[in-house]
């Protein structure tokens, strides 16, 4: 985006400073997006394509803040992608250099789409995974909307993907509170719930994916004159999300938390010192073992169980608990991979997969009930094999290995630091869980790290550089 008259009065949309030297607008020539706020509140200015991007950019942030606690989700983010749409084109994105990073991203999850599409002409899937892998590639093109919005400020463009996060995270916590805890007598209202679907596990990987973004940003905050109120705002946000964790029940997302507590304290070592450090690891520590005896406690064998599985001691006797169910499930899957491994046994539903030769199990069989392994990798392992595997998580380690450069500079560490806890919560949910066949999820997964994507800088580019 360009410059409008030099008297100053128009300004980019969220610019703090200078404008690109490379496109600069004559005064003959004003900008359609100049001053979008303004032309928001007094129509005096007008201006159409500046009141449909500051429109799109509320639809989008309802519509992310509502993910997975009201239908009326899809509806917001379909507007603000509709409104946005000529905004993005009077962008010219065709004109912006993209990343080496940035474009495996988007090579990646367009050959995860290409690989579904096929699996659809020619191999019976129903359509309906189009509409969940295209999801992905949505995300892609708001991280392009928002880096383009933007000027390609890097750290503008961070600071929408903390307040798009604690908007969700807000909602999301509430809804679970307001929904779990009956207001007359504190306590519990149902043994599980999360989400407008009932769909409390991954509904919960969702909230506290987004409150670890919030949690990191806070805490960078920190400074030896100025640590009491991060430290407190950052501790309430904390607690929040683990009673929203023991309300709705949801163990595999619990499980990411210590991540988040290593890198909390990697932060707070680095701003107030080691005690510090070492302090608030072992308060996180203290808080995950509190909220995990409560969740654990609905399946007491779960640890004897997964000792089993790891040495190889199989059971008939495991599908008598949770647990044990998900590990047979993982022990059928493990006879099933080598049967198909370069591209799967096609994304069929999981009862049909089940049916193949190799497992002989009976027409009536219990395990046959169920809907999914309750683990990414096996679940993917077996639809779509190795190939399928390896371009749905490419992009999760494409944006991993953008970290290091990242962290050569000082003010784009904590960028780092945000990335790899979104990529490494979804990577430890997935040891006992699946979101890719949760069309919420994967809006979800697609929407935040497409916008992180965009904050990896290339190789050329050294460090993370604002704005360029």
């Amino acid at each position: 985006m360009g410059t409008l008259p030099e008297d100053g009065r128009h300004r980019p949309f969220a610019a703090t400073g200078a404008t690109l030297a490379s496109d600069v607008r004559s005064p003959a020539a004003p900008d359609p997006l100049a001053r979008p706020l303004a032309h928001f509140f007094a129509h005096r200015y007008g201006g159409a394509l500046s009141e449909a991007a500051v429109l799109s950019v509320l639809c989008f942030f309802a519509g992310v803040a509502l993910l997975g606690s009201s239908h009326a989700a899809g509806y917001f983010y379909a507007a603000s992608m509709f409104i946005g749409a000529p905004v993005l084109a009077a962008l010219r994105p065709w004109q912006t250099p993209v990343s080496l990073p940035v474009r495996l991203y988007a090579a990646a999850y367009l050959g995860f789409f290409t690989l579904c599409a096929v699996e659809v002409l020619f191999r019976g899937a129903t359509p309906a995974v189009l509409d969940s892998s295209g999801r992905l590639l949505l995300g892609f093109f708001n991280g392009w909307f928002f880096y383009l919005l933007l000027e390609r400020r890097r750290h503008a463009l961070f600071s929408v993907i903390v307040l798009l996060a604690a908007a969700h995270a807000c909602v999301a916590i509430l809804t679970t509170l307001g929904k779990g805890i009956d207001p007359y007598a504190l306590t519990l209202s149902a043994e599980r719930l999360g989400g407008h679907a009932e769909r409390a596990i991954p509904f919960a990987l969702m909230h506290i994916s987004s409150l670890g973004i919030v949690v990191l940003a806070v805490v960078d905050q920190l400074r030896p004159d100025h640590k009491l109120w991060p430290l407190v705002l950052a501790t309430l946000l904390i607690v929040a999300s683990l009673l929203a964790s023991v309300i709705g029940g949801s163990r595999g997302p619990l499980l990411a938390m210590p991540w988040l507590f290593v890198l909390v304290a990697a932060i707070v070592w680095l701003r107030l010192g080691p005690r510090w450090g070492i302090g608030i690891l072992a308060a996180g520590a203290a808080g995950f073992l509190i909220a995990a005896g409560l969740v654990f406690q609905r399946d007491p064998q779960s640890l004897v169980l997964v000792q089993d599985f790891l040495f190889g001691s199989w059971s008939e006797d495991w599908t008598d608990s949770n647990a044990g169910i998900r590990l047979e499930l993982w022990r059928l899957s493990l006879r099933l991979i080598p049967e198909a491994p370069l591209f799967g046994h096609g994304l069929a539903a999981w009862p049909e997969v089940l049916r193949h030769p190799v497992l002989d199990l009976a027409p009536d069989a219990f395990i046959l009930g169920f809907g999914h392994p309750h683990n990414e990798y096996l679940n993917l392992l077996v639809k779509v094999g190795v190939i399928g595997t390896a371009l749905f998580f490419a992009p999760k380690f494409i944006a991993l290995a953008g970290i290091r450069r990242m962290t050569t500079t000082p003010s784009s560490r904590i960028h780092a630091m945000v990335i790899a806890w979104f990529v490494g919560a979804h990577l430890i949910y997935g040891v006992t869980d699946l979101y890719s066949e949760w069309t919420t999820n994967t809006l979800f997964l697609g929407v935040f790290l497409g916008m992180m994507i965009w904050l990896v800088p290339g190789k050329d580019e050294g460090g993370a550089r604002d704005g360029r």
